[in-house]
């Protein structure tokens, strides 16, 4: 579906309406969806747990961000620090420990 030209079209009609479209997508290391999503991407925010991610696995996603994007696509390093913790859905088992919902 997100190599398809309908999720393209998609995306052209939702650039002609909005100023702003948002794509929250699963992590780029264990699932692709993301990165046939960047290739559309005009930026990207790239968010990581303090604590929880491995710099190792960072690097990895990060490499994996930049081969996906089109060239001169901005990618936005984002430090979640989680001082209230975990609630509601999470993706269990990725990029450190079990975190699951309460």
């Amino acid at each position: 579906l997100m190599q398809s030209k309908y999720f393209e079209g998609l995306l052209t009609n939702a650039r002609e309406q909005l100023e702003f479209i948002i794509v929250d997508t699963p992590p780029i290391l264990p699932v692709v969806d993301a990165r046939y999503i960047l290739a559309h991407a005009d930026a990207v925010i790239f968010c990581t747990q303090c604590g929880v991610t491995s710099q190792r696995d960072l690097r990895e996603a990060f490499a994996e961000a930049k081969k996906s994007v089109r060239p001169g696509t901005p990618i936005i390093a984002v430090l979640n620090i989680d001082t209230m913790g975990s609630a509601g859905y999470k993706y269990g088992g990725y990029y450190g420990d079990d975190y699951t919902s309460n």
